[in-house]
């Protein structure tokens, strides 16, 4: 998320150069056109136009490659617009990602705090139905004893000496 902040900061921060370059270049433009209408004034007053033909060509080729650099310029900034526009798309898939997250995250919490206390209970349970165990062994156990010694009263000495 920092980063794609970061990116949308430095597109932003690079479309103003852009527009602020572009700015400079449409200044310099209009001062070569200027300079171009100086220079035909001075064609028209100076008698040797062979030299001041040959400046006009550097000239006319000076505004193609002004021209050239300000079509450049606007497609990096047209460029520069469509990223900062895929940046903040970006940004608020990333933000309703979160979003889901987060919610996912309360509700794994809530079923959490549900599991926990649904094993407290079951150890409670557990633990009653152990104690219920423990007392009818007892109860058994006595019972167990009192069946051996009525059984033993009942045994003839004859029976009593097989069972040693």
């Amino acid at each position: 998320l920092n980063d794609v902040v970061a990116e949308r900061d430095s597109a932003a921060a690079k479309l103003v150069d852009c527009e602020n370059l572009s700015e400079r270049l449409r200044v310099d433009m209009a001062a070569a056109r200027d300079r171009i209408a100086v220079l035909t004034q001075e064609v028209i007053q100076l008698e040797d136009k062979r030299d001041l033909l040959k400046r006009i060509p550097v000239l006319e080729a000076e505004i193609t490659d002004l021209k050239t650099r300000n079509a450049e310029l606007i497609i990096d900034i047209e460029s520069t617009k469509r990223l900062t526009g895929q940046n903040e798309h970006s940004l608020r898939i990333l933000q309703r990602e979160i979003d889901c997250l987060e919610s996912d995250k309360r509700t794994v919490q809530k079923n959490l705090d549900a599991a926990i206390v649904s094993k407290a209970k079951s150890e409670a349970a557990l633990s009653d139905a152990l104690q219920n165990l423990k007392a009818k062994t007892l109860q058994l156990e006595f019972a167990d004893s009192k069946v051996k010694a009525f059984t033993e009263t009942l045994m003839t000495p004859e029976a009593a000496a097989l069972k040693q």
